[in-house]
């Protein structure tokens, strides 16, 4: 159950709050990230199999679950403020975006996590990134999302996408894979529990196939504002 979650504001989300997160990465943490890391940098897709640990996996599995018992998770549409399309027919997910301000222990783990590998990247990479974004998407049965890049036409500030799959036992005949078109081919990614992506927000051409089960993941951008 989700604990003390902000139900009042159906879907805030801060888009360039000062980081109050401390950087706390251990050494295997620094692990994990160097290998995700280091695979986009070989293959331009980043891959990493146990990124996410079993109990933060089963709380944001718990923490969606919770959103759609309650209704609070709303079909997602495409562009920005700018050029935002709510009746689109590009995508068939439904999204709740994540907040610093939600009172909910996993939610808050998973964010520190992802302002421990945004500080690491920029350690390594040098990519100057100080902001991110992430919502929780499901994907009923049969829905999916057409090939498309991540960052808007109207806005460069997205630079990476990070997804996080939280999906127990998939199997191939489920569907629902990532497919990235990469320059040398598409590269077909299961979404498998505990698996973490990433690749350029701007240049990655990418899509969801359609699956024969709902899919379960945390998406989001790691930004420069």
């Amino acid at each position: 159950m989700l604990q003390k979650l902000d139900h009042k504001i159906k879907n805030r989300k801060i888009l360039s709050r000062p980081f109050t997160y401390l950087a706390t990465t251990i050494p295997f943490m620094q692990q994990q990230f160097n290998e995700l890391i280091d695979s986009y940098l070989e293959n331009e897709i980043g891959i990493h199999t146990h990124f996410l640990h079993p109990a933060l996996i089963k709380g944001l599995q718990a923490n969606i679950l919770q959103l759609q018992k309650e209704n609070l998770m709303f079909p997602a549409g495409i562009g920005n403020r700018g050029i935002k399309d709510d009746n689109q027919q590009m995508r068939g997910d439904q999204i709740y975006w994540m907040d610093a301000g939600h009172d909910n222990l996993f939610e808050q783990e998973f964010l520190q996590l992802a302002t421990d590998f945004m500080l690491q990247m920029n350690r390594t990479c040098y990519t100057g990134m100080n902001d991110f974004e992430f919502h929780y998407a499901h994907y009923q049965t049969g829905t999916g999302y057409k090939p498309h890049t991540d960052q808007f036409a109207n806005d460069n500030h997205r630079q990476f996408s990070l997804i996080n799959y939280l999906n127990d036992d998939w199997e191939e005949k489920d569907g629902g894979a990532l497919w990235a078109h990469a320059a040398d081919g598409i590269q077909k990614i299961s979404p498998d529990a505990g698996k973490t992506v990433l690749f350029n927000s701007e240049t990655m051409l990418h899509e969801v196939k359609p699956s024969t089960r709902s899919r379960m993941s945390i998406t989001g951008w790691l930004k420069q504002i």
